[in-house]
């Protein structure tokens, strides 16, 4: 079984709560936390947050941002080189997208 742990952070002034956990495999291991206020409206002014942080303790990672042809950061890449690799990453985006879907108000399916 693995420890959960609960937190607040604010983005642009707005409180959310978050989840996180360490993903331990044989050779790789992500820290993960996600979380979301939920729907507050169509736009960003409703107050609407969401969060998603991952961070290697070890393993064959990389993290890099993706950017425009402008040099402005668009996204981030994520790789991981090896099956424990892969386990750790399946396992810390699940896990993230249980703690997103536990944060909504509704269901827009």
């Amino acid at each position: 079984m693995h420890t959960i742990q609960g937190k607040s952070i604010g983005i642009n002034d707005v409180m959310l709560d978050t989840y996180s956990r360490c993903v331990l495999e044989d050779g790789a291991q992500l820290t993960v936390e996600a979380g979301t206020n939920g729907y507050r409206g169509k736009g960003r002014e409703a107050g609407g947050r969401t969060y998603i942080r991952l961070a290697s303790g070890f393993g064959d990672f990389l993290f890099r941002p993706v950017k425009n042809s402008k040099g402005r950061i668009i996204g981030v890449e994520i790789c991981g080189c090896g099956d424990a690799e892969l386990d750790a990453l399946v396992k810390a985006l699940s896990f993230a997208l249980k703690a997103l879907e536990d944060g909504r108000d509704e269901v827009d399916d």
